[in-house]
């Protein structure tokens, strides 16, 4: 079963708590060489499922852990 197959089965299984208390996006955070964090790849919530972040997003998740690694 995949990663996402998984996420949705349990959100279907909590009831009325997938609509409000579960996460709005999930992603795989890897590491370059050079240290830097770079997401691999997301999912992003849309109308109460997980669909694949398009490639705007993940650029846009990116520039925000850069600015975050700058500042903290």
């Amino acid at each position: 079963m995949s990663l996402l197959r998984r996420i949705e089965a349990l959100e279907a299984t909590s009831g009325a708590q997938a609509t409000s208390g579960g996460p709005d996006e999930i992603w795989l955070i890897g590491v370059s060489p050079d240290g830097s964090r770079e997401c691999g790849g997301g999912w992003v919530k849309h109308k109460g499922l997980f669909r694949n972040a398009t490639v705007e997003e993940a650029q846009h998740h990116n520039q925000l852990n850069l600015q975050g690694d700058n500042h903290g």
